[in-house]
């Protein structure tokens, strides 16, 4: 038995297949977006997925929304007035 994958959050998927593939010489293994589930995959590793472990890069649309939300709630709030 062994680890197919481990999945990450991430915010920012861009940048982050950016540092596995740039900085850690990874490679782009396979990238599929959910529309209708609100999510992209992206499939980092050194390896095929077939023999190797890799790293699942799960992007959740509906985060960043409330991370956006949040933002502006706090730039609004009294306590930054």
């Amino acid at each position: 038995m062994r680890i197919l994958h481990t999945m990450l959050r991430v915010g920012d998927l861009d940048k982050s297949i950016d540092f596995y593939v740039n900085r850690l010489g990874m490679n782009l293994l396979r990238k599929k977006d959910y529309p209708h589930g609100k999510f992209t995959l992206a499939f980092v590793g050194y390896g095929s997925e077939k023999e190797n472990s890799v790293i699942e890069l799960t992007y959740l649309r509906i985060l960043m929304v409330i991370k956006l939300n949040l933002l502006k709630e706090i730039k609004s709030s009294e306590v930054f007035n």
